[in-house]
């Protein structure tokens, strides 16, 4: 069986999470903990965040979860979003997160396509 590993490493120093495609681990410099979100009323964590693929900071300092059927998630430590093809992505699938030099994020989704975050929505670029 093939795992796809996504890794992050945030601040403050020594913090790490990461995924194997079935949901999202902190590993702070001991041990190894799933990481449990508040999920927003009626939404699964098997089903929504169960197959993280892809993990990113913004500028901000929140994290981002893209994965295989509900588009991404931005977690600010203490509440989930969900962004989805409603939202400007054009795949369910988000494959990779990157933040560039000027703190821009970028995703790259299941259908090839790249989009970037504006602040509140996504802009297909690709």
């Amino acid at each position: 069986m093939h795992a796809n590993w996504a890794l992050l490493v945030w601040k403050p120093p020594g913090r790490r999470a990461g995924s194997a495609g079935q949901g999202a681990y902190r590993y702070d410099g001991r041990s190894l903990s799933y990481l449990a979100f508040p999920l927003p009323h009626g939404v699964a964590a098997s089903g929504s965040l169960g197959r993280i693929f892809a993990i990113g900071e913004d500028a901000a300092g929140n994290i981002w979860f893209g994965t295989r059927d509900n588009g991404a998630w931005r977690f600010n430590g203490a509440s989930l979003t969900n962004f989805t093809m409603e939202d400007g992505l054009t795949s369910r699938m988000v494959w990779t997160i990157y933040r560039d030099k000027r703190n821009a994020l970028w995703f790259g989704l299941g259908d090839g396509s790249v989009c970037r975050f504006n602040g509140k929505s996504f802009d297909r670029i690709y």
